[in-house]
């Protein structure tokens, strides 16, 4: 047993080193920002190009300063203060007021063009690393970044009409107008991130209170009875989107940033978030495969057993899955959820790259049975028209071979947890 047990554990050392050389490697050497997603198979659609992703660089920033905590004489501190930086070069602060303090999603490596979108969960990823970058350093710079990016979520993003509260998703620059849609699972997190925050970022005014305990009440009562979350709900519409994409859907489990559902039990002592977390977790619990890995669609309000709309497992979403198990384990000491994170480390082992330019990279999806070249560009074609557009089928073409930084990030943060 004690030699298995060392077997493991080698394996699980081999992997973090392996993961965390691939994670530094997408840090773009002259930017200090992180790339995104990274091509590993030729791209099928024309603009599939590299990019910095802003989001995920906040996310590097507090992986890096874990790592750092980890291991401190590994340079770990000096890619995250590099990572922060980044991030302060992509806050708008131009002539769009409805703009003003948000950050630019991506910047295009290739083309050297910015994409002209702010995303409300996002910012609020930055908006929360920086936050403890500034903790961390003591560099006001990263506060001052962080306080305009609030100011940003809560006037501009914010939306209420007494009934549907949350934050619209994005705001186009050519618009200067937000969009139309909220995510459940951005009304539960983006408060969580800022108020387990306020120590740095408040105290917030009452009205910004009242605000984000709005969203949060909004995001938890839409949640599905088998625990899962809906995709988006259309204020144009005024129609949930059903459908679980499971990647969201985990998020308020686990999004590298914070537990949501647990920390707004225990740290923001919300009186009916545990009974959320318990339902998200016992669906989690059900859903993955025999193998441990997780497909990016299911059926929304599926009933007990988990429904899957596709043929392709993600990363992201297992990895996510993962690190929730590991906190219900640590917290129960409940063995059926550590068996099941192991089950789910070990699928994402087994399908890290082993070999090229991008070894230890983690594919978006593993589509069953792999897909040709001609396959791909088939789904792609598809895609391009309306009536298949909304099919998970054809909505694949955006995963397939391509390997998601992030999905390093979780996997690297669910390692770190157990080792």
């Amino acid at each position: 047993m004690q030699n298995k047990v060392s077997a493991e554990v080698a394996s699980l050392s081999g992997a973090l080193e392996g993961s965390i050389r691939h994670l530094l490697s997408r840090q773009d050497p002259s930017d200090g920002g992180f790339i995104g997603v990274t091509n590993i198979l030729k791209p099928v659609r024309r603009g599939d190009e590299h990019f910095i992703f802003t989001e995920i660089t906040a996310y590097s920033v507090e992986l890096l300063l874990r790592l750092h905590e980890w291991d401190s004489s590994k340079g770990f501190i000096d890619a995250a203060v590099r990572a922060a930086d980044s991030c302060l070069k992509y806050q708008y602060l131009g002539q769009v007021d409805a703009a003003r303090g948000g950050f630019y999603d991506r910047f295009y490596l290739g083309s050297r063009r910015l994409h002209p979108y702010l995303y409300a969960y996002p910012n609020a990823v930055v908006v929360a690393a920086l936050a403890d970058a500034f903790a961390f350093t003591g560099l006001r710079k990263y506060l001052d970044a962080a306080l305009l990016g609030v100011d940003w979520l809560l006037d501009v993003m914010f939306y209420s009409d007494g009934v549907n509260s949350g934050f619209r998703d994005s705001l186009p620059l050519d618009v200067g107008a937000p969009s139309n849609t909220l995510y459940p699972y951005e009304a539960i997190c983006i408060p969580v991130m800022l108020l387990t925050r306020e120590d740095t970022l408040g105290p917030f005014l009452e009205e910004q209170r009242s605000r984000l305990w709005d969203s949060i009440k909004w995001g938890l009562a839409v949640q599905h009875d088998d625990g899962t979350f809906p995709t988006l709900y259309s204020l144009t519409l005024k129609r949930m989107q059903h459908r679980v994409y499971t990647h969201f859907s985990l998020y308020p489990l686990y999004n590298l940033m914070n537990f949501p559902l647990h920390d707004l039990s225990t740290t923001l002592h919300h009186p009916s978030a545990a009974e959320n977390e318990r339902r998200a977790l016992d669906w989690t619990a059900r859903a993955g495969g025999e193998d441990g890995g997780y497909f990016a669609f299911y059926s929304g309000r599926g009933g007990k057993e988990p429904k899957p709309l596709c043929n392709f497992r993600q990363t992201p979403a297992t990895a996510q899955a993962a690190n929730a198990l590991i906190l219900r384990f640590k917290q129960t000491a409940d063995e059926g959820s550590r068996a099941l994170a192991f089950k789910s480390l070990t699928w994402l082992m087994s399908q890290m790259l082993k070999s090229g330019p991008y070894r230890g990279a983690l594919p978006w999806i593993v589509p069953e049975p792999r897909r040709s070249a001609s396959v791909r560009r088939l789904l792609y074609l598809l895609s391009r028209w309306s009536l298949m557009r909304n099919r998970c089928d054809v909505m694949s073409v955006d995963f397939d071979g391509k390997a998601t930084t992030w999905a390093t990030q979780f996997f690297v943060d669910a390692l770190l947890r157990v080792l």
